[in-house]
């Protein structure tokens, strides 16, 4: 009897499991489905399941557009604040989450308190700023709103994995003759490289 309740209740489990990921993979398998269809297949009643596999659509976004220029555009700008968000997050969290120095907590409230204000507020100033400076239309000026929103990210993700790591590991690397500086480079930082990953 009681193998029985065990046996129903991983049923459930999986059962839950099957159809959470189901529901959750069905918008991007519907997606995908529908990439293959034609139009009148797109808005066909009932809706056909399976379609004729069709390379039309995909064709038509390359002569279309210049598909693969956009691709580059989107790596240049990804990559460009990924480093920078996390060349500049890892030193700022280790800062904060090592040194106690006065307006700390405050600072720190500040970054996080600017991940509170919602994006579009700052639409009209971004754009005043780089009208001035005649970045509109420009990857520079994207890096950089990207790494205004993203950078207290980094910064907030870091400092919990920091204050992770015992302030003895920092002791005894200055004890051995390092200084803050290699302490953080030789001992703390590959200790952090999980979450360095995670925040990049």
């Amino acid at each position: 009897m009681f193998r029985n309740k065990e046996t129903l209740k991983l049923v459930g489990i999986y059962a839950f499991l099957l159809t959470f990921i189901f529901l959750s993979l069905f918008p991007a398998l519907w997606m995908l489905d529908n990439s293959f269809k034609t139009d009148e297949e797109i808005f066909a009643q009932p809706p056909v399941w399976f379609p004729s596999i069709r390379w039309d659509n995909y064709q038509a976004i390359f002569d279309s557009r210049p598909f693969l220029k956009y691709t580059i555009n989107s790596l240049i700008v990804a990559l460009s604040v990924t480093a920078i968000c996390v060349g500049l997050g890892t030193p700022a969290a280790y800062g904060f989450s090592r040194f106690h120095f006065r307006g700390n907590k405050l600072m720190f409230g500040m970054i996080l308190a600017s991940r509170l204000v919602p994006p579009i507020s700052f639409i009209v100033p971004f754009t005043i700023i780089f009208s001035y400076f005649k970045m509109i239309d420009t990857k520079a000026a994207l890096i950089i709103a990207y790494i205004f929103f993203n950078l207290p990210f980094v910064i907030w993700i870091l400092s919990g994995f920091f204050e992770s790591i015992p302030q003895e590991l920092d002791d005894a690397a200055r004890i051995d003759g390092c200084n803050n500086i290699s302490a953080f480079w030789r001992v703390v930082l590959p200790l952090t490289m999980p979450g360095i990953i995670a925040s990049a």
